[in-house]
């Protein structure tokens, strides 16, 4: 159902920031750029995110196993 209301409502859109990133920065430009918004979240990264990032894609290819 979700995935439905995510479509009618029109393209999402995920940024993925740098350890150094400002998602005040992103947040920003979008809107002295004019870019409307319906929604803006900033999430930490999921453990396994984290896991896969210092291990590397081979973790993420051994799951899907």
């Amino acid at each position: 159902m979700r995935a439905l209301e995510e479509e009618s409502a029109g393209p999402l859109h995920e940024v993925l920031l740098n350890e150094d990133g400002d998602p005040q920065e992103i947040l920003q430009a979008c809107i002295s750029k004019g870019i409307r918004l319906r929604s803006f979240d900033h999430t930490d990264p999921s453990l396994h995110d984290v896991f896969v990032h210092i291990v590397g894609e081979e973790a993420r290819e051994a799951l899907a196993r």
